[in-house]
């Protein structure tokens, strides 16, 4: 079992300590998602969130927890959690808006993680929030939000650049195996096809990456940050992360009567953080965020047979088509708009 956290009050060290010795003691039916009988045995307050890939716990009492074990007992998820989490602990420990959980422990022998909660809400949701209700948010607030948040992953890809990690399934991977499972293509998904196949110069430079640089995973609290779910950490393109932050925002503009100039607005502030930390080659950017809106076109246009949308807002098929229209032709300052000037 690994200590990956910073300093601890010694009181929630044994509290860490105390479940570690329940979940080692009840690691099979914890696994299978039969935790009644364990939780009657320890009286251990826990809530089953849910059962897939993996189970994920909430462990109550003076302080909320959260456990993830892998359903099948491999280790590979919780390599990444280790990785990540050992690497915020020692590369962020300085900065002093990067919220760190007060304990975590993870367990490559039991295939676990432990982290206390972290307080705080999801990014997307202070932003969509922020945006379709702005009343209740100061804009400047948010760009504030975004300002940290660039610095801490600026921080983070800047640190962490020669690290010997297990490599990252790219986004250029991902769509290349997405297009080879879609049969017939339609008309945008044979331009992306062509686009993609006609080969593209991506950054060949690696550090230490989320692999899932979603604003689900990142956590607010004021305005402090907090960044969780490490599963998918390794070593790739820093453009990795980025593309899925910026893209985000750049999907907003898409959606029908959608605020959109807001979002952009933190879009610059995120953008001017980080470059404030680890400066940014503009072309590398505009092709890894189309290899993230192809592949989401891919998957949920033409395998899932859907409609795209944002925070539950239809999309306009036009201006996503001239949002498309726009990455093939690699026009940069059209696809940033006001943000163009931060790289």
């Amino acid at each position: 079992m690994e200590i990956l956290s910073f300093k601890e009050r010694p009181s929630i060290s044994e509290t860490a300590d105390k479940i570690c010795r329940f979940v080692e003691e009840n690691v099979s039916d914890l696994r299978a998602g039969n935790w009644q009988k364990a939780a009657e045995s320890s009286k251990q307050n826990i809530e089953l969130l849910q059962l897939g890939r993996n189970a994920v716990y909430r462990i109550r009492g003076d302080t909320r927890w959260y456990l993830k074990m892998p359903c099948n007992g491999k280790t590979g998820g919780i390599e990444g959690e280790i990785n990540g989490f050992r690497y915020m602990n020692d590369a962020l420990a300085d900065l002093g808006f990067y919220q760190h959980p007060a304990a975590v422990r993870a367990s490559l022998e039991n295939t676990y993680l432990l982290t206390a909660e972290v307080p705080g809400k999801q990014l997307n949701y202070i932003l969509y929030r922020a945006l379709l209700r702005p009343v209740f948010t100061q804009e400047n607030s948010i760009k504030e939000i975004f300002h940290r948040c660039g610095i801490i992953l600026g921080k983070f890809h800047k640190e962490g650049q020669g690290i010997d990690l297990p490599p990252v399934r790219g986004l250029q991977a991902t769509l290349q195996r997405r297009l080879s499972k879609v049969k017939s293509l339609d008309m945008m998904g044979e331009k992306i096809s062509r686009w993609f196949g006609d080969g593209i110069d991506v950054d060949g430079d690696h550090t230490i990456v989320h692999g899932n640089c979603t604003f689900r995973n990142i956590l607010v609290n004021g305005y402090d940050l907090s960044i969780i779910d490490f599963e998918t950490c390794g070593s790739g393109s820093r453009y990795n992360d980025l593309a899925r932050m910026c893209s985000d925002i750049i999907l907003c503009r898409t959606a029908i009567a959608f605020p959109w100039k807001r979002a952009y607005r933190a879009l610059a502030a995120f953008l001017k953080g980080y470059g404030e930390i680890f400066p940014v080659e503009r072309e590398q950017l505009l092709k890894y965020i189309a290899l993230y809106i192809f592949d989401r076109y891919i998957q949920v246009y033409q395998i899932k047979k859907k409609k795209e949308s944002i925070s539950g807002i239809p999309v306009s098929a036009s201006r996503l088509k001239g949002l498309h229209q726009q990455l093939l032709a690699e026009d940069f300052d059209g696809v940033f708009r006001q943000a163009a000037s931060f790289v």
